[in-house]
């Protein structure tokens, strides 16, 4: 199978892909988010960013993606009396 990326709409509406940045900083004001400033980075295993290769992207909005770390702990889940594995997902 031919290795394929899929697009979405932020592709289809003119974004870019951007493999191996490392965001630094965020710059703006104190209510407002002006500008992500991204490093390129050296990869895998320590993605550490390369010095001189500083760029400021625009942005209104920032969100962090930083994976799945569990289900909230809320009165329905509580309620269902789940076992749950040692990183706290139900079995």
């Amino acid at each position: 199978m031919p290795k394929r990326l899929p697009s979405t709409y932020a592709l289809d509406e003119g974004g870019e892909r951007r493999f191996d940045a490392v965001t630094v900083r965020l710059s703006g004001t104190a209510n407002r988010v002006r500008a992500a400033h991204v490093r390129a980075s050296a990869g895998p295993p320590g993605f550490e960013p390369i010095p001189g290769t500083e760029q400021a992207l625009p942005a209104d909005l920032v969100l962090v993606a930083i994976g799945f770390s569990g289900p909230e702990r809320d009165a329905p889940l509580d309620q269902l009396n789940l076992v749950e594995d040692a990183r706290q997902r139900p079995r």
